[in-house]
């Protein structure tokens, strides 16, 4: 078994993001064959291109190619002549943007789709041995496994995973969950660690300006718990390198934890640890699962 330590969330650096994946747009030129199997050294496909709203942005992308007009995508006839699939997977094509008169299977050698800045980046049919550039894709959302062995000949496999779980939202690289419950800040701390998470650490102003308007979009709850003289952010005790404080005033002194309230638009406030509030997780948006197997 091969180790490969290579985990990331974002786009690798060469590729754009749009919506969950990502995209490439070749250097060189292949057939068609030839660009899938490229496609599938980086670990992608030729792309799929289902929606109008993908579509819109595809010609964005490769409008935007100087030196470039012609690209291969990942659709094929090859099975059923006139029945489009997206390959490698075999989807059905729902939805199609064909360039008026296409595909007409000229010759009766063209089973691979195409798109050309001649014909405005809609669909055509083409030779599949022609070459031309490619447009990779590969979902943002993916998992990776990590082969580590362990004494005894057995393997720990590592399977990485990114992107926010359901009902968590995600900004730069980390996930947010708001809590529909209310707790001490103890108790809310305890909760977001079941959850693999802890109180949220605001450490940017970019970010402080993401979870007011996140905690804004809440109408049912009007105080958070945060993160907790020296101030920091718990669990780690990561002394705060950012603020945005309306207090600290410590007020009857014992108001140790902080939080945040709509009243005050929500910057920073110290409160009393035991009142009840609802409150606010995070965690990275890379995870991962751990199972043992038996080496050979």
């Amino acid at each position: 078994m091969s180790e490969n330590q290579s985990v990331f969330c974002n786009c690798p650096s060469g590729w754009s993001r749009y919506e969950q994946s990502c995209y490439h747009v070749s250097r060189d030129s292949a057939s068609w064959a030839e660009a899938m199997k490229m496609c599938e050294i980086h670990g992608s496909f030729l792309a799929s291109i289902e929606t109008v709203a993908e579509d819109q942005y595809m010609k964005t992308l490769l409008g935007a190619q100087r030196h470039t007009s012609s690209f291969w995508l990942g659709g094929s006839d090859w099975d059923n002549e006139g029945e489009w699939k997206w390959e490698p997977h075999a989807i059905q094509m729902k939805f199609t943007n064909w360039h008026k008169g296409q595909p007409d299977n000229s010759g009766g050698k063209e089973h691979c789709l195409s798109v050309h800045r001649s014909y405005r980046y809609e669909f055509v049919d083409n030779n599949c041995h022609d070459s031309q550039h490619y447009l990779c894709e590969k979902p943002e959302n993916f998992t990776q496994d990590i082969m580590n062995k362990n004494a005894g000949g057995s393997y720990l496999i590592i399977k990485f995973f990114c992107n926010c779980p359901s009902g968590w939202s995600r900004y730069d690289k980390s996930c947010y969950h708001i809590s529909r419950d209310s707790a001490s800040w103890a108790e809310a701390m305890k909760m977001c660690e079941i959850h693999g998470s802890f109180l949220a650490s605001i450490e940017t102003d970019a970010e402080d300006q993401y979870i007011k308007t996140l905690l804004g979009a809440q109408r049912h709850s009007e105080a958070e718990w945060d993160d907790e003289g020296e101030w920091k952010w718990e669990p780690h005790a990561i002394p705060f390198n950012f603020s945005d404080w309306r207090q600290p005033n410590n007020g009857g002194n014992n108001e140790h934890c902080l939080s945040v309230h709509r009243l005050h638009h929500y910057e920073f406030a110290d409160d009393n640890c035991h009142y009840s509030q609802h409150y606010l997780c995070e965690k990275p948006d890379t995870n991962s699962t751990e199972t043992e197997v038996l080496g050979k």
